[in-house]
């Protein structure tokens, strides 16, 4: 995320880490992206600094007298216990918020200081429904159906409420086929040690662009519903990116993985094609 407006809080970024900071409005809040946007997963690290309430906001609209409207997922840390919610929230041209409607709601241990993976995917549905569906982890904790029209699609971005001075960081996962904390494991680095994140997230950009290349030269792209070969074949190349220039040598092992994961990849995908419109 290079680019996004800023509607309340103090933000910095280094490299792929984003930093909000709440202001005197007690809260920070930025959105990134078209008011178009549909049908999307937003994948970021989230790791709150404070024990506030840290959100994604997707689906992020302003009306025709700047009113905005969005969904945010929340991870409650203000709470006892902390929950993660899913909510709609409306504000006025001047920011100020005029609703906010939990949808959903999970109760969650929650640990300030702590990298959670948080996904939101947006999805319109069969019957031309819209829906929200929010993760933690491989996890779905969180869902909402039959939403209104004005959710249906939007930006996306970075909320806090607290006290001035509450913040939080976000390291948005440049790629759908895998995240730093799945490449984390692979390196033997802990997975709450944030000091090589900025890094990772480059080398993951890097493990997409090995995937999407080598599948081109196939006729190949990714479906929407990214297949486990291919989330194992990224963060191998993520993996080997981040490995090789500390120690060529032993980096091979990750590439020789991830060549072996896209090829079977590669292998059930033209099998398929090759047995269609057979008996």
């Amino acid at each position: 995320m290079v680019n996004f407006k800023v509607y309340a809080g103090q933000w910095s970024q280094a490299g792929a880490l984003i930093t909000g900071v709440v202001d005197a409005t007690l809260s920070a809040y930025a959105v990134t992206g078209s008011e178009t946007d549909a049908n999307y997963v937003f994948d970021v690290t989230v790791t709150p600094d404070t024990e506030a309430a840290v959100g994604l906001i997707v689906n992020h609209t302003l009306d025709e007298d700047w009113n905005e409207s969005y969904l945010v997922l929340v991870l409650h840390l203000d709470t006892d216990p902390c929950t993660v919610t899913l909510e709609a929230v409306t504000r006025d041209a001047d920011g100020n918020e005029t609703s906010r409607q939990i949808l959903a709601s999970r109760n969650m241990t929650l640990t300030a200081g702590t990298p959670y993976n948080v996904r939101v995917a947006t999805e319109t549905l069969g019957d031309g429904s819209f829906a929200v569906y929010g993760y933690i982890g491989n996890f779905l904790v969180v869902e909402a159906e039959d939403l209104a029209v004005q959710y249906s699609a939007g930006q996306r971005g970075f909320e806090i409420l607290g006290v001035s001075g509450d913040s939080a960081q976000f390291l948005v996962n440049a790629s759908d086929y895998c995240t730093v904390a799945d490449v984390k494991p692979l390196l033997h680095i802990v997975l709450t040690e944030a000091s090589e994140d900025a890094e990772l997230a480059g080398c993951v950009i890097t493990g997409k662009a090995l995937v999407d290349g080598f599948l081109k030269v196939n006729d190949l792209v990714v479906p929407a519903v990214v297949p486990q070969l291919v989330v194992d074949a990224a963060k191998n190349y993520a993996a080997w990116s981040y490995r090789r220039v500390r120690d060529p040598v032993s980096a091979a092992e990750f590439w020789n993985a991830a060549q072996q994961f896209l090829q079977a990849h590669i292998d059930s995908e033209t099998s398929k094609e090759a047995y269609v419109g057979t008996a």
